[in-house]
């Protein structure tokens, strides 16, 4: 299905809220965020690739995830209703 005009300034505002709260996390947090949701890596992958122990990458992961989800929650609202 192709989305009407409405839903695409919506996911185009919704794109950057994401954008502009993962630009506020720190920079190992947000690269593994960035490998993992936005180039479909996993763990194991990222850890591989950026030469780092799994359990650094996991870590990583879940406190950039706890920190954009706070950033997320605190953004104006995107579709108020």
């Amino acid at each position: 299905d192709e989305a009407g005009p409405e839903e695409r300034v919506q996911l185009k505002i919704e794109q950057r809220v994401v954008r502009r709260a993962l630009s506020q996390l720190p920079e190992d947090q947000r690269q593994v965020i960035w490998l993992a949701y936005f180039y479909g890596l996993t763990q194991s992958q990222i850890a591989q690739q950026l030469d780092l122990p799994l359990g650094t990458v996991k870590t990583r992961i879940r406190l950039g995830m706890q920190k954009l989800r706070a950033l997320l929650i605190d953004a104006p609202q995107i579709n108020p209703k």
